[in-house]
């Protein structure tokens, strides 16, 4: 509860704090205050902290809930690396997946937020495996879906997932 209160203060302002504000800079110097009614300004110094914040507890508990996959260079696995509001799920169990979506979920849920599931350009997930003789191959008897039962769009792996705008 209290997370989400400062999440929500830093979008709408508490009794407090009062109402979110913001002065805008031109040429004639600063405006007088404008009451922001969602959001955070364009430009806004809290926009970032608050994407830090917010990412950073859903990070750390996915982290101590879902088995990541094992890299050379680091201790221990690495389930959920984020980049600004993006996060990718990355495991080396197909089940572990699963358990990484509740996981987002919840938690998100906890602090007010939703987990937008669109189309396979947004949000998607791929398993894959290898045959012995080292060809990939999709898993396509499995299916992830959030606890509110929207499925997860899969890939195979034919599509090509553009992300990040790279």
């Amino acid at each position: 509860k209290h997370i989400r209160d400062t999440i929500a203060a830093l979008r709408e302002g508490n009794a407090q704090t009062g109402p979110v504000t913001g002065r805008y800079e031109t040429e004639q110097g600063l405006t007088e205050a404008v009451h922001i009614a969602k959001g955070l300004g364009q430009g806004d110094l809290l926009s970032p902290v608050r994407a830090k914040l917010t990412m950073a507890i859903i990070q750390r508990i996915i982290e101590k809930e879902c088995p990541g996959i094992k890299l050379d260079g680091i201790s221990g696995d690495m389930p959920f690396p984020v980049y600004a509001d993006d996060g990718m799920l990355i495991t080396d169990y197909t089940h572990a997946l699963q358990i990484g979506y509740d996981n987002l979920y919840t938690v998100a849920g906890a602090m007010g937020l939703t987990v937008g599931i669109k189309d396979k350009k947004k949000s998607a997930w791929l398993g894959v495996t290898y045959t012995k003789d080292g060809r990939a191959q999709t898993v396509d008897d499995w299916e992830l879906r959030l606890p509110d039962g929207k499925i997860i769009p899969k890939l195979d792996l034919r599509d090509h997932y553009k992300y990040l705008g790279t």
